[in-house]
């Protein structure tokens, strides 16, 4: 069992290996939240990057989901990187500030590059892309998202494809076709039910996922 020393965080007997009743870690939350200075710490008393939460996140999928780049790139770096004579990822505080910007895109791409078969980076992606209005480059990380998805899970039809996200209308896990709206500030999504009922004031600037180009991928 791995505790952080008191100099590092408040409370000097937290278990960093510890999760709570959803399979969260410290890391997990810290990524979740982008603070980048606690993950730097945990990650210094050895938190284990590749532990789950019973979703099946890791703290790097939270952190690139919610587009937190300066986590992304602590956990990008902890994961390529040697270790220290104590077996603790060489992450600094600084870094990241040294190294100037950081493009969150690039670092995905290269993950993709080493994960390809992970379908929630391919989704982080979108995201992304999302937030930069890029809605071109969007549609194309969401279909990958989605095919790579059926490929994993053996479906056959799209609408027993797994999307990672809930229904911003019902609240229902989302599962096949779903749409996501190009206006709202925050990242909504809707179901294909739920579109077809909605008077959701932004339905002319839903983008669908999948594209409509999604059967030619698959072919």
């Amino acid at each position: 069992m791995t505790r952080l020393s008191s100099c590092c965080l408040p409370n000097a007997n937290i278990d960093v290996a510890t999760q709570d009743k959803d399979g969260f870690t410290a890391l997990h939350y810290a990524a979740w939240n982008g603070h980048h200075k606690v993950t730097a710490l945990l990650l210094r008393a050895r938190a284990n990057i590749a532990t789950q939460d019973k979703e099946g996140w890791t703290a790097l999928h939270r952190a690139a989901w919610n587009g937190h780049c300066q986590v992304v790139n602590l956990l990008w770096r902890a994961l390529t990187s040697s270790t220290d004579e104590g077996g603790s990822p060489n992450v600094s505080l600084s870094e990241d500030v040294e190294k100037g910007p950081i493009d969150v895109i690039n670092v995905l791409k290269s993950l993709l590059l080493i994960y390809p078969n992970d379908r929630k980076l391919h989704r982080a992606l979108g995201n992304e892309y999302m937030r930069r209005k890029e809605y071109i480059e969007a549609k194309a990380a969401y279909d990958t998202s989605m095919l790579v998805t059926m490929r994993v899970m053996g479906a056959t039809r799209i609408e027993d494809t797994a999307t990672d996200v809930y229904c911003d209308h019902c609240g229902e896990d989302i599962r096949g076709y779903h749409y996501k709206c190009l206006r709202c500030e925050s990242n909504y999504d809707m179901c294909r039910r739920c579109f077809q009922k909605s008077n959701h004031p932004h339905l002319s600037d839903l983008m669908p996922i999948p594209s409509e180009n999604f059967s030619a991928l698959k072919a």
